[in-house]
């Protein structure tokens, strides 16, 4: 709301008239932060974004972040994480420097380091 609130205030002076269409809109539920912040988290997701990653977006934009881990199950961020990495990579981690180089990129996407580690300690342990 504060976003809104600020790009109205480039327009007009007139802040009590900004603060009364803010309010009507909140009122009519055309403004939700839940709704705003759910559909963030989603886009986030199919753009191969990790849970933590997502927190920092919403934390930037003054968002509740409480429902990031909700929002998907662990299968699901697992499954998310699973498709970042393909998009990248081709083989799974040979050796320490390509675990390393794997493990540093999807730390960048978002991902905790535990699922990072449990993914990629499969992957290396596939036949």
């Amino acid at each position: 709301m504060d976003e809104l609130k600020k790009k109205l205030l480039q327009k007009s002076d007139d802040i009590e008239l900004i603060c009364s269409v803010i309010h009507a809109l909140i009122t009519d539920r055309f403004l939700d932060d839940a709704r705003l912040a759910d559909l963030l988290i989603q886009a986030k997701y199919r753009q191969g974004l990790g849970p933590e990653r997502i927190k920092r977006l919403l934390q930037n934009k003054v968002l509740s972040h409480e429902d990031v881990h909700s929002t998907f199950n662990e299968n699901e961020w697992r499954l998310g994480l699973a498709m970042t990495w393909s998009k990248r990579f081709t083989e799974k981690p040979s050796d320490n420097k390509s675990y390393a180089q794997q493990a540093r990129y999807l730390q960048y996407r978002g991902f905790s380091f535990d699922q990072i580690n449990r993914f990629l300690r499969e992957k290396h342990e596939e036949q």
